[in-house]
């Protein structure tokens, strides 16, 4: 019996709906316009900080490969849940990645900073656990920032070091930095600690730190 898939009105992202919601609720397109400034050109027919929601939902429904985006612009239920408006092609998204400036970084920063915030003002003070880790991210091309370092996967190719630090209980980033690939894991670790407590609220107090040996030598282990 031949099968055939012509049905325009199913959705892989039925459950996107509550998002949006939630989204709308907390006046999330509202904080990325008043937040991240970065401009295109009057004429074009997505604004930077559109094209930063769209980039969100693509991240929250699992697309991180700038080629999936394209599921969002043909799923029938995402746009019609977006208001039925048309979703950018990936390209665009290579193209904004392209231009974004230090400045810009910084205000993403900012929107996550203010989205942790917000979520801690629904709490009495409290305790948190922070979680620190690192990771190899090798890199194909001369890239800026690219070493030579410890890469146990492909041995000898450039990557950068990126180092995370969550709130445990929430699995909130509080900071994200990039090193070069001979960075070991305790390089910069108590300045990029410190930046970490520097984004928490004030209501969420550190109880301890959660980190594999790597990060440790007997003089942070004093400090901590």
């Amino acid at each position: 019996m031949p099968v055939t898939f012509d049905n325009d009105t199913t959705t892989k992202f039925a459950n996107f709906g509550p998002v949006e919601s939630f989204k709308q609720a907390i006046g999330f397109k509202e904080l990325i316009k008043s937040t991240f400034t970065m401009r295109k050109a009057p004429n074009s027919k997505y604004q930077s900080q559109e094209m930063l929601d769209f980039l969100v939902d693509a991240q929250i429904l699992g697309l991180s490969r700038f080629e999936h985006i394209n599921d969002l612009r043909y799923d029938p239920g995402y746009l019609k849940i977006k208001g039925d408006i048309e979703c950018p092609e990936e390209s665009a998204f290579r193209r904004l990645f392209k231009t974004l400036e230090i400045e810009s970084l910084e205000e993403l920063r900012s929107i996550n900073q203010q989205l942790i915030a917000l979520h801690s003002r629904t709490k009495e003070p409290t305790e948190i656990w922070l979680d620190c880790d690192d990771t190899v991210i090798t890199l194909h091309g001369n890239q800026e920032g690219g070493e030579a370092g410890y890469n146990p996967r492909y041995h000898g190719r450039p990557s950068i070091k990126a180092k995370a630090c969550f709130i445990a209980e929430t699995a909130e980033l509080v900071n994200l930095k990039a090193y070069g690939g001979k960075a070991h894991s305790n390089g910069e670790f108590l300045n990029f600690f410190k930046e970490a407590e520097e984004q928490l609220p004030h209501n969420y107090v550190p109880k301890g730190v959660r980190m594999d040996k790597g990060f440790f030598n007997e003089k942070k282990l004093r400090i901590l």
